[in-house]
């Protein structure tokens, strides 16, 4: 038996199932994606609402590759790039002065 994931979203699977149908495409690579943003579903708001199996996997598929693709842009933009003085400040109000800050997606280290 397939343990169904914590569900967090206030919904019943019923009330996701439609939700999923209604609000999201599914692509060509497998992945639910939403009408309103073109993101791909989070894999748990998927298997709640009652997809499984073969569906399943190719959703999550689509989800890896998505989020390999989003986090390789974010690494292009932000590796190297000289922060602001607007987010030095901000990472001074919230981690001190003086503290080392690491941005855990590029590996860059900052001193604020």
């Amino acid at each position: 038996m397939t343990k169904t994931p914590y569900n967090s979203y206030r919904k019943t699977p019923a009330e996701m199932a439609a939700s999923l149908e209604a609000e999201a495409t599914l692509g060509a690579d497998g992945g639910y994606r939403w009408k309103s943003s073109g993101n791909v579903v989070p894999k748990d708001y998927v298997e709640i609402a009652g997809v499984s199996g073969e569906a399943l996997a190719r959703h999550q598929a689509a989800y890896d590759a998505d989020t390999a693709r989003v986090l390789a842009n974010y690494r292009k933009a932000n590796t190297g790039r000289r922060r602001s003085a607007e987010e030095m400040f901000e990472m001074r109000a919230a981690f001190g002065s003086g503290e080392t800050v690491v941005d855990v997606i590029t590996g860059e280290r900052f001193t604020t």
